[in-house]
């Protein structure tokens, strides 16, 4: 698979989730680690997954799914913060990831459309 900064970046958001659910489960927030720990590694196995997509309108649809999971954790993100003390960039990483996926997804669909004008 070739390399892709997307995929890099929620590989590394994956993990530092991993350690916030550890602190989680620690002091006993298991329904709110695992929806944390669900959300956000759902949103690294879409773009993921998106990488061996069929067509163009299944790599928009994987990454749409990780777009629904991006919004998820910004919310189980702020339960979690409201419960341990966060790293205080978690959040800016979660937004940067899906700015990347909604830049993806938004010139992903330019191009269908711009193909379907050339067939025409």
């Amino acid at each position: 698979m070739e390399k892709s900064i997307l995929v890099s970046k929620s590989l590394e958001f994956s993990f530092e989730i991993l350690a916030i659910c550890k602190i989680l489960k620690q002091q006993n927030q298991w329904v709110i680690a695992d929806q944390l720990l669900k959300s956000a590694t759902s949103i690294g196995a879409n773009i993921f997954e998106s990488k061996a997509a069929e067509s163009r309108k299944d790599f928009i649809h994987k990454l749409s799914i990780a777009n629904k999971e991006a919004w998820e954790t910004a919310y189980w993100l702020k339960i979690t913060g409201a419960v341990i003390e966060l790293p205080p960039e978690i959040e800016a990483k979660r937004a940067d990831i899906h700015r990347m996926i909604n830049k993806s997804i938004s010139t992903s669909k330019k191009t269908e459309l711009e193909i379907k004008e050339v067939r025409g």
